[in-house]
């Protein structure tokens, strides 16, 4: 088992041996492959939070919605996205990156889907705020799996105040 520093820092390099593991893969079409499909989650994520908000004009008549309500629906989601955000970088550590952004696509899947079936405007703030949790954890996820597996040459070098002593 590795010692760990007063500073919370272990003295075992096994951190430094998968840095190094990790730096000396090649850049593959695996790698073209996950950027690609990353980036269609984070459009997709943004186009569902573009159209909700220029959509809002439309179901205010037929969801019999108040101002206040249009206008807590115009920002419900993206403060729910900041929360989803903030759980989900709580509980990653404890469970896989990939995992935590497979519940946040699917969530996010299932609750987008689930406007088809909303009638009254408590409804849609509820799979709104849902929608916007659930995007939290698919959208937070993909950029530190995203930076794990670029290789060291295709990286900016860090700052020295920011490396590891």
């Amino acid at each position: 088992m590795a010692e760990i520093r007063p500073d919370g820092r272990s003295t075992s390099p096994a951190g430094h041996a998968l840095g190094r593991k990790l730096d000396s893969i090649p850049f593959s079409r695996y790698h073209m492959m996950l950027i690609a499909v990353l980036s269609l989650v984070g459009f997709v994520d943004g186009y569902d939070l573009v159209m909700t908000g220029s959509l809002l004009v439309l179901a205010k008549q037929p969801l019999h919605l108040i101002p206040d309500e249009v206008r807590f629906l115009a920002v419900a989601s993206t403060m729910m996205i900041v929360v989803g955000g903030f759980l989900a970088s709580a509980i990653s550590d404890h469970y896989s990156r990939k995992t935590i952004m497979l519940i946040g696509v699917a969530g996010l899947t299932f609750f987008t889907l689930l406007l088809t079936l909303v009638q009254t405007g408590e409804q849609l703030i509820i799979v709104r705020l849902l929608t916007g949790l659930a995007g939290g954890f698919a959208v937070f996820a993909p950029f530190p799996i995203a930076a794990e597996l670029m290789p060291a040459r295709h990286r900016a070098p860090l700052p020295r105040s920011m490396r590891w002593p």
